[in-house]
C-alpha cells in the first residue's frame, strides 16, 4: 500500500508572487520530516528480540529500528548520532554496575 505525501502547495495560487514579486504566506507541512510506512519481514527471534530492547528502552519497535538505522547511516557518512538523555543514563548506569567491586 503506497502513502501519498500531500503538497504543502496544494490550493496555493503562486500566481501574484511570480507577477509581482509579493511574499508569499506559504503553508507549513504537517510533519517536517515525513516518514515513509513500509513492512520487513524478520526473524520471529529478531523479532521479539527487538519488541523486548523496545519495552527495555521505553519506545516502540519502529522507533528503536530507525535509530539503529539513523546510527549505521551517521557511522557510514561520518555524521553525528543524536542520544536521548535516557540512552545516557543507561550506559552511565552499566558503567557504574560494571566499576563496583564484587561483594
Amino acid at each position: 500500500m503506497t502513502r501519498s505525501i500531500t503538497d504543502p502547495l496544494d490550493g496555493v495560487d503562486l500566481g501574484d508572487v511570480l507577477e509581482h514579486g509579493q511574499e508569499a504566506t506559504l503553508p507549513v507541512p504537517a510533519d517536517p520530516q515525513p516518514m515513509v510506512k513500509t513492512s520487513i519481514k524478520l526473524p520471529v527471534e529478531l523479532f521479539e528480540w527487538l519488541r523486548a530492547e523496545a519495552q527495555r528502552t521505553g519506545s516502540g519497535v519502529s522507533t528503536l529500528l530507525r535509530q539503529y538505522a539513523e546510527e549505521q547511516r551517521a557511522k557510514a557518512t561520518g555524521g553525528q548520532i543524536l542520544v536521548t538523555v535516557g540512552d545516557v543514563e543507561r550506559v552511565l548506569g552499566d558503567l557504574i554496575r560494571r566499576s563496583r567491586p564484587a561483594a
